[in-house]
């Protein structure tokens, strides 16, 4: 990165640890968790505490403003707000992660206008796959495209648009201001109601050059490891760890049930009951296991980039392999906590119905396809080749 970007002119906040400041939100995110889901977004108060929080930020690199988070920061990050309420979670994270995306990924124009003099700073989220055409002009792009499940646009001041430039295989994705795109909706969904994932349409938009980045061939311009792994396994890594923590509230939520006497007439408190005990503590190990599985990939990543080593096709399969377990032991275990929790979750408003549909939902995004593990296996299998 070059010296054109100066500090951010502003007044510091004495800000306590991103974790800490998300955990100062709980009481506020669960109150409305009920009014996110209704409206089909975050509540209004949630992002205006977001944003007084500055957790939008955190993952932008500090020559920007931001707190340059690492990807285990961010990870707990997302995975602490999902706990709250999974579809302000997968909002967030959407819009906090392309912060980190576009903020690294962008050029010095780009981000200076983003990030520095722009008041508020931009809330940046969107589509980065090829929905769309860039057709190249002088200076950069116009961009024409039709885009699904844009989570967390309704709060985005610019929205992330994938596309194949015109006549190419070539991926990029431009960032374009809200005012030239419109929203179509399209988000009539049973579960993460409240992540707003709406479709939206680009039509023949100029994009200047410095808003694009290839999500296929990543190149970092500034910051630190933390936004340096590549686009697919940092996506997987986001998703996991909204998922592990929703899956973490309903275990939250089966507790406080069988703390409050949960029982069948005739038999025991499920509390009581070695039968609960012991599932309790098998889907929680297995939780567990594939959280810490999501955060050793995440380590051995920091440690090859930090040393200036690129990650290999390994490193990158095992972020997918995860991530599909991840997702399919965190249903498991909101399975679990609802089938022990009797009748009471199945009225609407109940926190845990709402994480067993959120769970069901989260398992069909495109990362965590079992086509991506068939497509990790060749290289997981070759590390077991010994020569």
């Amino acid at each position: 990165m070059t010296d054109v970007i100066s500090p951010l002119e502003r007044v510091k906040k004495q800000l306590a640890a991103p974790l800490d400041r998300a955990k100062s939100l709980k009481s506020l995110i669960r109150a409305e968790a009920a009014n996110t889901q209704s409206a089909g977004q975050i509540s209004q108060k949630v992002i205006d505490a977001l944003d007084e929080a500055e957790l939008y930020w955190f993952a932008v690199p500090t020559e920007l403003g931001g707190e340059d988070a690492s990807m285990r920061e961010r990870f707990e990050l997302f995975e602490e707000v999902a706990s709250y309420d999974a579809s302000t979670g997968w909002s967030y994270m959407t819009l906090a992660g392309f912060n980190g995306y576009s903020s690294v990924g962008l050029g010095d124009d780009a981000v200076r206008e983003l990030f520095v003099e722009r008041d508020p700073r931009a809330r940046t989220s969107g589509f980065a796959g090829p929905s769309g055409v860039a057709v190249p002009v002088e200076g950069g792009y116009r961009l024409t495209g039709k885009y699904r499940f844009g989570s967390g646009v309704l709060h985005a001041t610019h929205f992330a648009a994938g596309a194949f430039i015109d006549g190419t295989d070539k991926i990029v994705t431009g960032f374009v201001p809200r005012e030239h795109v419109t929203v179509t909706g399209g988000w009539d969904v049973f579960g993460l109601k409240g992540s707003g994932s709406v479709d939206f349409e680009v039509n023949d938009v100029f994009v200047p050059e410095q808003y694009f980045f290839s999500p296929v061939d990543y190149v970092p311009l500034r910051g630190g490891a933390g936004g340096r792994m590549d686009f697919g396994s940092t996506a997987i890594a986001y998703h996991s760890a909204v998922s592990i923590g929703n899956a973490k509230h309903a275990l939250q939520e089966i507790v406080k049930i069988a703390d409050a006497g949960r029982q069948v007439p005739g038999h025991d408190k499920i509390i009581d009951q070695a039968r609960f005990t012991y599932e309790f503590a098998h889907h929680e190990s297995r939780l567990e296991a594939v959280r810490a599985l999501t955060l050793s990939n995440i380590e051995n990543a920091r440690v090859k980039i930090e040393s200036g080593e690129e990650m290999d096709d390994f490193d990158k399969a095992r972020f997918f392999q995860a991530g599909n377990l991840v997702h399919e032991v965190s249903r498991e275990v909101v399975e679990f906590a609802f089938r022990w929790a009797g009748t009471s979750p199945v009225r609407d408003g109940s926190a845990l119905g709402r994480a067993l549909l959120d769970s069901l939902v989260a398992q069909q995004h495109a990362h965590v396809d079992h086509h991506k593990v068939v497509e990790a296996a060749p290289a997981i299998i070759d590390h077991y080749r010994v020569g």
